[in-house]
């Protein structure tokens, strides 16, 4: 008994410390039981010379907490490694039995504080996994983590997640080009189909705006099934598109491009949230890399459109635009990965005699009591309630006032092209100055083209090409902000990122439907008399006051978000 009572009350330290033979007492010896890990562990929390109800001192127990430290159930070490940093394998090599005991672990010191931390990081008894899956999250846990802000994993990630950007937003943002053909070839014999048409081909910037609202709650609740979910998206997608090239009704193109295509959203939202956890201190820079991607994709497209449209006709370009869209979607998924390896997956059955613990609440929304976030979404809905109008009414305007060179669409391909120069610029601003500040100066610099370069002089085509290209360094640029916005109201905390960008995205989606009959009221308005360039001599200069406006109110409210 003297050996086995010095054993117990061994440290987690000194336990690692002993010898093979001393840790592995003979099983034929008599009266020896191989030591428990998790009684050498608790041993600190407990009283020395505390014993049972029975007078017993070889069952030690705790008045204080009620627990007879010897009931307590086997630990593994690797549980307590996932608090702390990626230690090196075990010390000695296990029995064919036994798990392998981490030396290195963090039950060094057997400090109490330690083991508390790591007791409450512990799965409950809702998430307690199987064998297989016990031993898998171990492995992971184990394993060191790929470098932060950098690394070639981070790279290929942010690679890959701009090039989901450009499949998935460029087409959306290069509707026109296709518009203009579905109403002047594929369906010019039909009388009334212009509506149709028209909800065709805005639908699929609304929805994937709009489908920020579930799917942020959905990819933080179910993290699991994200690949799954990506991968059904970019099927569903890539098949809406391959049903449009034959489509022979204005509804079907509704039904194909304008709702199905939609689903490539699962494809895209994991980019826009994952991206946090490959970028910290340079997560603006890596933003604005990534959301320059719809630029680019804006600028592409309608080129590649174009020149298909002209060589092969309707039907096969969109068959070519749905395989070149799978084929470089599919190849970036296998980079859309997370850096840090998820916990188990819940079980859906409880084994017999297991009893389901207490729920735990799947959202934690007490980020929402700081005023930060709130004035990052005003400032983002005010920012939308104007920023549609000049991509949607630009074409228009230069039409209206006789600007043909450049072209309504060569201005809309301008502004596409700007903004990835100038949501870059900004995403690598943000690292280095409050986004507050920066977003502040593209507010009045937004709303004086709006006033100046618009209203007063885009009558003429260097006053309408200067708008477009100050237009698009500034308000066109603020979405590559956002995740410089979320890291300041974040706080380091990783479930906040995917529901404030799912906010973002709703709200943006509120403004771009509501610019709309906004734009078309103002239009109605009366000119005024005597005034020069825009104001004066065409219907816009409302709208182009209006378009300011908005971009001054957003500014004011973003003055008042923290610096960090």
């Amino acid at each position: 008994m003297d050996n086995e009572d010095s054993s117990a009350k061994q440290t987690g330290y000194e336990l690692s410390s002993l010898s093979v033979a001393a840790r592995r007492p003979s099983r034929a010896s008599a009266g020896h039981e191989r030591p428990s890990f998790a009684l050498s562990v608790l041993r600190p929390l407990a009283p020395e010379h505390a014993v049972d109800d029975d007078g017993d001192d070889d069952k030690i127990y705790d008045s204080k907490i009620g627990v007879r430290f010897d009931a307590l159930p086997e630990i593994d070490g690797a549980l307590f490694a996932r608090a702390g940093e990626p230690r090196p394998g075990p010390s000695i090599p296990p029995t064919p039995t036994e798990r392998a005991f981490d030396s290195g672990g963090m039950l060094e010191g057997g400090d109490a504080a330690e083991v508390d931390a790591a007791l409450r990081a512990s799965p409950s008894p809702e998430l307690e996994e199987d064998a297989a899956a016990a031993q898998a999250s171990a492995e992971a846990s184990a394993a060191p983590l790929p470098p932060v802000d950098g690394g070639r994993e981070a790279w290929a990630f942010l690679a890959a997640g701009t090039l989901v950007e450009v499949m998935v937003w460029g087409l959306p943002f290069s509707m026109g080009v296709l518009l203009e053909y579905w109403s002047n070839t594929l369906f010019h014999d039909r009388p009334g189909a212009e509506k149709t048409l028209a909800l065709a081909a805005t639908l699929p910037t609304a929805v994937l705006y709009f489908l920020g609202a579930p799917l942020g709650p959905l990819f933080t609740a179910l993290p699991w099934y994200e690949k799954p979910m990506m991968l059904g998206g970019l099927v569903v997608a890539t098949a809406g598109l391959i049903a449009s090239a034959f489509a022979t009704e204005p509804w079907h193109l509704v039904l194909t491009v304008g709702i199905m295509f939609t689903f490539s959203g699962l494809t895209y939202y994991p980019c826009a949230t994952i991206i946090f956890e490959w970028w910290h201190v340079r997560v603006g820079m890596a933003s604005g890399i990534m959301y320059a991607g719809t630029g680019l994709g804006g600028t592409l497209y309608p080129f590649l459109v174009t020149a298909l449209l002209n060589k092969v006709g309707y039907r096969w370009t969109m068959i070519a635009i749905s395989i070149i869209f799978f084929a470089l979607n599919a190849a970036a998924l296998p980079f859309i990965k997370r850096r840090i390896p998820l916990p188990p997956r819940p079980k859906l059955r409880l084994r017999r005699g297991e009893r389901r613990g207490p729920r735990r609440r799947v959202f934690d929304l007490g980020w929402l009591k700081n005023p930060a976030p709130w004035t990052a979404f005003a400032t983002v809905f005010l920012g939308s309630l104007g920023n549609f109008i000049p991509a949607v009414w630009l074409p228009v305007f230069a039409a209206s006032v006789s600007i043909s060179k450049p072209s309504g669409t060569s201005l809309i391909a301008i502004m596409n092209a700007v903004t990835v120069v100038g949501q870059t610029l900004g995403g690598w601003l943000s690292d280095r100055v409050p986004v507050r500040i920066i977003m502040c100066v593209q507010s009045v610099f937004a709303a004086l083209a709006c006033v100046l370069l618009w209203g007063q002089f885009g009558t003429s085509a260097a006053g309408l090409t200067a708008f477009t290209i100050v237009w698009s360094l500034t308000a066109g640029s603020m979405a590559g902000l956002w995740a410089s916005l979320i890291r300041v109201f974040a706080k380091g905390d990783p479930a906040v990122p995917p529901l404030g960008f799912s906010v973002f995205m709703t709200l943006r989606g509120i403004g771009n439907l509501a610019s709309g009959p906004i734009a078309t009221a103002l239009l109605g308005m009366k000119r005024f008399p005597g005034a020069g360039g825009a104001y004066g001599h065409t219907d816009y200069g409302a709208l182009a006051i209006y378009t300011g406006t908005m971009m001054v109110a957003g500014g004011c409210v973003i003055a008042f978000f923290p610096s960090k």
